[in-house]
């Protein structure tokens, strides 16, 4: 397909704009395109229309970025100035987050709520565990659903909190003498108001909460729908009830909600979703209103793939619970070999050993430029063959990226810094390896090898090992001890910890995951440096509780958030490739049935409270499922799709199993004449489309004042010390916002106090009254000196497209007078001469923004100092060369791009930072 031609399909899906439509999407048939050239087309031909009234949703962050880049490419192409950043575009679950924010006086929730994310969410319920147990059912409830301990209780707890939420399910309504449904019934009301106690949020009540916030706030909910014009929602298929409600809650009475998706891909079941929202979708309208377009034309695949899998999708029957489809292949040439192969093996080490001698063939014979051309796909990565071919592959020297491996705590580094942390602390002895509860315990074991391990290095590093003495001593004596971000911080001046930061590899991503395990431990415990009164409860609870059940839950290591390795053959779940391509895909798992789950109690729960909404049969869904997950996996594939297996002819253990037994059979092996590999054409992988954000404050100042240190922490994850100073600019800003949106001319204390006591629930800084006396008389005094009726954008995001990277950031304020906009920039403390011309260059940085999206307006700035004075310095915008003030910001800029974070001097202000360490071993000096 062209990049500039639609087929015919996709041109009535772009230009059906008005009312409902359905547009079924088929594998690789250019739906993102199709999504993006409809949104060029409704801005660009619908009269009036805003960035602001288009809804655009899809499923992961990844995806919506590349919506947002390729839709703010097509408006720059076509000389547009429309700031995307308006637009409602991204997930779901962040849209819904916006117009929380946006309503937040409204809200339940408090400006400064935090999201917790899955693993932080059980933790919630862990540490409020006694509360939950004081409910009414509670022993009913865990008799009848047993479970092993504290912990997967507060799972089990979680994961019915989640699942009532994500059906949209109201449960104070409903009368029943059932200890185990009157359990849930308070479960479900008492966990949501003691997030709201603690101002925490997670993401499935993220959903609940917009749903009661339009529901029961009328003018809310009209405002939106004059505002939001148009809705587009991809991977429909992937939603559930509560999504679904929201979004009709949200379209106006023109009915201009168009949904994309496919329900063969359907696979997020266990996650709430249903395919019912896109089979039913058309039925919500009257009178046959809703369109249905289906794009039907492959441009990924091979025409044998294509082939393989509408056999594989058609292979059931389907009772109506699917919509028909052939999907076609493109028009474009094939390679004339075979598009699906098998390779298999008659035991587990001839498998391994065909497998790789088939991956290093294509790498030998230059059908593969690089090893990111290939993907293992399974269904399950804990698989132990699955661990033993990555392991086997591995030693015989392929790369092999596999981030969902649930192997965070087996990394070496990490292995190394547990190690670490556990001999810095002498009182760890008596704490846990003299503990009984911890004799017989699994994480005894593994701290035992975290140690011997750490061990190993201590023996051939003997400077650290004299300075660890030193600090066991110390520990002694002191009585507040260093913070775990410091001690791991300063270990890295010694080489055996240093390494992994020099390294080519990803061990600093997972110590930069590690970082944030212990700045979430802190959050919870609200203790950054421990004192002599509580260091042993602190390090009980961190290696007894906190550790111990994230070891328990097997996170991943870290993922690369953009794009997958160029030269590492990557290792994925079914799951985890949806939405991904590969020239080259081998499929595994396909010795698995489908079965049909035993019936329990919570089969009987979900039928009472009717949870997992489906028109499907309950005796079919398991079947439905099984086919679906398996056709996103084939469909990946672009130039050739292996089927692999232990291949066994025993009776009661066949493999491939009886589904797949045809399929598999009907494919030639790898090695047969069949096969001619000479023949073979292999894609080039896709450009990584992502382009470097930039901002002023973000990158280009923290670059500016030291390149070594940006890249630990914007590309690493390595974490800053926070000061007192950030968390008052930061109390100082959302009480602005909160003055600036209500046009307060004076404000009360209560403000003041009621914001603190907000941040301070998810913050380790407690707000003094010192702070909060000095904010009230800073801000009373901003309230008579600013003219409200001169507010035309507050707190608004700005987003700048070039050919190598993106421009953004967000302006504080903007005045309009006329013709001409004035920026204020609000800086929390005194005027200081040695930063001025740091604030000025952000000015006409954001200068530069504003003037993208408002050419025909005169701008200008305004540096605010927020002290006793209120301070106003009027900065003056040369608009008669824009260019030549970006030309300022460009050398950094490229630095940025091209990895450059070499450092050039040492001075005496790197001696107040974080990773001074790191820089002082580099001067041959010790700490």
């Amino acid at each position: 397909m062209k990049n500039n031609t639609l087929n015919f399909e996709q041109l009535q899906a772009v230009q059906n704009i008005n009312g409902p439509l359905l547009i079924i999407a088929g594998p690789g048939s250019g739906k993102t395109k199709t999504l993006v050239e409809r949104t060029f087309f409704i801005l660009k031909n619908v009269k009036n229309i805003q960035a602001e009234n288009i809804f655009l949703s899809t499923f992961t962050e990844n995806s919506a970025k590349e919506l947002k880049l390729r839709i703010a490419r097509k408006l720059q192409e076509n000389s547009s100035n429309i700031n995307i950043q308006q637009m409602y575009i991204g997930t779901l679950h962040s849209i819904f987050t916006r117009i929380i924010d946006e309503n937040i006086e409204f809200s339940n929730f408090t400006s400064g709520y935090r999201i917790l994310d899955e693993i932080e969410q059980v933790f919630f319920v862990y540490t409020n565990f006694k509360k939950f147990m004081n409910l009414e059912g509670f022993n009913s409830f865990f008799s009848a659903i047993p479970t092993l301990n504290k912990w997967e209780c507060s799972k089990k707890m979680v994961y019915w909190l989640n699942k009532i939420n994500e059906e949209g399910r109201r449960l104070d309504n409903i009368i029943i003498d059932n200890e185990i449904i009157i359990f849930l019934k308070n479960l479900h009301k008492y966990y949501y108001d003691l997030l709201i106690e603690y101002n925490v949020i997670d993401f499935s009540t993220i959903q609940r909460e917009v749903y009661r916030l339009l529901f029961n706030n009328p003018n809310i909910l009209n405002d939106l729908r004059e505002k939001i014009k148009y809705i587009m929602v991809d991977e429909y298929q992937d939603t559930n009830p509560i999504q679904e409600k929201i979004l009709f809650l949200l379209k106006n009475s023109d009915n201009n909600i168009c949904v994309v998706g496919d329900d063969d891909q359907g696979i997020y079941r266990f996650r709430g979703a249903t395919t019912k929202n896109i089979l039913n979708f058309p039925q919500k309208f009257e009178n046959n209103s809703c369109k249905k377009i289906t794009l039907s034309i492959n441009y990924r695949s091979h025409c044998d793939i294509i082939e393989f899998c509408n056999r594989w999708i058609n292979q059931i029957n389907w009772n109506g619970h699917r919509y028909p489809k052939n999907i076609v292949p493109s028009e474009k040439e094939f390679h004339s070999t075979k598009g699906v192969i098998r390779i298999g093996g008659d035991s587990e080490n001839q498998w391994k050993s065909n497998l790789y001698q088939f991956i290093s063939l294509l790498k030998s014979t230059n059908k593969i430029e690089n090893y990111g051309q290939v993907a293992f796909l399974f269904k399950s990565l804990q698989n132990p063959k699955v661990k033993e071919l990555k392991k086997y592959l591995i030693e015989m020297g392929l790369p092999i990226y596999s981030p969902r491996s649930k192997d965070f705590f087996e990394k070496s580094e990490i292995k190394l810094l547990i190690g670490g942390l556990l001999i810095y602390f002498p009182q760890i002895k008596s704490l846990i390896f003299e503990d009984k509860t911890y004799k017989n315990n699994y994480i005894f074991g593994y701290y035992q090898d975290c140690i011997n391990n750490f061990t190993v290095f201590l023996r051939k590093e003997p400077k650290l090992y004299q300075w660890l003495k030193e600090k066991r001593e110390k520990n002694k004596e002191i009585d507040l001890y260093p913070s775990f971000k410091e001690i791991i911080y300063s270990f890295l001046q010694f080489e055996t910890f240093k390494k992994n930061i020099t390294e080519l590899d990803y061990s600093v991503y997972n110590i930069g995951k590690f970082i944030e395990i212990i700045e979430k431990y802190e959050i919870l415990t609200k203790i950054t440096n421990p004192n002599d009164e509580n260091i042993e409860n602190y390090l009980k609870y961190f290696f007894g509780t906190y550790l111990k059940y994230l070891y328990v839950q097997k996170i991943d290591e870290y993922e690369i958030k953009d794009h997958l390795p160029e030269n590492s053959i990557s290792f994925l779940t079914f799951h985890q490739a949806k939405g991904l391509e590969f020239p080259v895909v081998i499929v595994g798992s396909i010795d698995n049935t489908p079965y049909e789950p035993e019936k329990n109690i919570e089969n009987y729960i979900d039928e009472f409270l009717k949870l997992g909404s489906s028109d499907e049969p309950s005796d079919k869904k398991y079947i439905f499922d099984f086919w679906r997950v398996y056709y996103t996996a084939f469909s990946r594939a672009q130039d050739l799709l292996v089927l692999t297996t232990i291949e066994n002819h025993h009776k009661n253990n066949y493999s491939p199993s009886y589904v797949f037994k045809s399929l598999y059979e009907s494919s030639d092996y790898w090695n047969s004449d069949n096969f001619q590999l000479k023949n073979l054409k292999i894609s080039s992988l896709k450009e990584n489309d992502t382009q470097k954000l930039i901002s002023y404050t973000g990158d280009i100042v923290p670059y500016n004042h030291c390149p070594r240190k940006y890249n630990f922490v914007k590309n690493y994850g390595l974490k800053k010390f926070r000061d007192n100073s950030t968390y008052y600019g930061v109390l100082t800003h959302k009480i602005l916002e909160i003055i600036n949106r209500k046009k307060l001319k004076n404000i009360d204390f209560q403000l003041i106090e009621d914001t603190a006591t907000s941040l301070e629930k998810n913050y380790i800084h407690s707000f003094s009254d010192f702070e909060k006396e000095k904010i009230f008389n800073t801000l009373n005094l901003y309230c008579s000196s600013i003219n409200f009726d001169n507010i035309f954008m507050i707190e608004e995001n700005f987003y700048h497209l070039h050919q190598d990277y993106i421009l953004l950031g967000t302006i504080d304020l903007v005045l309009k007078n006329d013709d001409t906009l004035t920026i204020i920039d609000f800086k929390t403390g005194r005027f200081e001469k040695n930063n001025f011309n740091i604030y000025k260059k952000q000015l006409e940085f954001y200068s530069y923004l504003l003037y993208q999206n408002f050419p025909n307006y005169k701008i200008n700035g305004i540096i605010y100092f927020l002290d006793e004075n209120c301070m106003e310095f009027p900065i003056e915008i040369d608009t008669t060369n824009w260019d030549r003030i970006i030309e300022y910001f460009l050398p950094t800029i490229e630095n940025i791009i091209k990895d450059n974070f070499e450092v050039k001097s040492f001075d005496k202000k790197c001696l107040k930072c974080e990773f001074k360490y790191y820089c002082l071993q580099d001067k041959g000096e010790e700490n």
